[in-house]
């Protein structure tokens, strides 16, 4: 019993949706392209008004731009877990500073 339980809150973990809740690995990847869109973006809106793009500047991007309202709910009552929330602003700041996203 104990085995089944962290088994599936290490699926949950992996983003792999359990019984019909949460994320698919499909939909966080989805999202985290999103966010790394907007990170690019931001690079590129950085450099155009001649900021210095560094990780201080990227994360005012992100929490001045509202690139974190969307982000979609990953647990089952809906809300939106610290872990995820921390890895799609990483996602955004990482594209952010480089000026490219997954995929690009």
């Amino acid at each position: 019993m104990v085995i089944a339980a962290v088994m599936a809150t290490a699926v949950a973990g992996c983003g792999i949706a359990v019984d019909g809740h949460g994320l698919t690995m499909d939909e966080r990847l989805s999202h985290l392209r999103t966010a790394g869109r907007r990170g690019a973006d931001a690079h590129q809106q950085l450099r155009i008004r001649d900021v210095r793009v560094d990780a201080a500047h990227c994360e005012q991007a992100y929490d001045s731009g509202g690139a974190g309202d969307d982000i979609p709910a990953d647990n089952p009552d809906g809300s939106v877990s610290d872990i995820w929330r921390e890895h799609v602003k990483g996602n955004f700041v990482k594209a952010c500073l480089s000026g490219a996203f997954p995929g690009e």
